[in-house]
């Protein structure tokens, strides 16, 4: 597998939006996390993007509840570049 970096864009579901970061850099410290949104208006949720590396996309669904259906992680992802 190649390992590149990818990045996902998600409403997280959380009420309390720093210990969720804290807890995925926790989880993947090589994640980087930019807050798009701190509630936006169809959710209410906070909007994120998180970039992590291709490697760590198992733990990244797992830790967003997705790792039941990779496949649907996976079409939600893409590569990242600046």
């Amino acid at each position: 597998m190649n390992n590149h970096t990818k990045i996902i864009n998600v409403d997280l579901a959380t009420e309390n939006l720093l210990d969720a970061i804290i807890d995925l850099k926790n989880t993947i410290p090589d994640s980087f996390v930019r807050v798009i949104d701190i509630a936006t208006e169809s959710t209410g949720w906070p909007n994120i993007d998180i970039v992590f590396n291709e490697s760590d996309s198992e733990t990244l669904a797992e830790w967003l509840g997705q790792e039941d259906d990779m496949e649907f992680f996976d079409s939600q992802t893409s590569i990242f570049s600046l």
